[in-house]
């Protein structure tokens, strides 16, 4: 999966859903949640490699990397990562009315493509 096509993925899910992936009672963000909701990183995990050990931690943690490698089929590349990685945060520490001024952000470091 391209760069490119991996960012635009994770916008639409994000801008679609428009709402942080939270459980009560629980302050951090999650990859899935009890509602169906899921993280910027979340919503590339399939739920055959989804399961609740991958919570409270990035995706630079290796179980992570591997549940979303075998989701998308292909190996994630050092820039993947790092964009991932700062999509994550995005979804985790900005509000979701600062969420398209980040992911501009993150698009014109990276010379990608923000369509939103």
């Amino acid at each position: 999966m391209e760069l490119q096509e991996l960012f635009d993925r994770v916008v639409k899910h994000l801008l679609t859903q428009n709402k942080r992936a939270n459980d009560d009672g629980y302050s951090g963000c999650k990859y899935r949640t009890k509602d169906g909701l899921s993280c910027a990183v979340g919503c590339l995990i399939a739920d055959g490699h989804y399961n609740t050990e991958l919570e409270n931690h990035g995706v630079l943690f290796p179980e992570v990397m591997a549940a979303v490698e075998a989701s998308i089929g292909c190996t994630l590349s050092t820039k993947q990562l790092v964009v991932l990685n700062g999509l994550q945060r995005i979804h985790d520490l900005y509000t979701v009315v600062e969420w398209p001024r980040e992911l501009k952000r993150i698009a014109t470091e990276f010379g990608l493509t923000y369509n939103a």
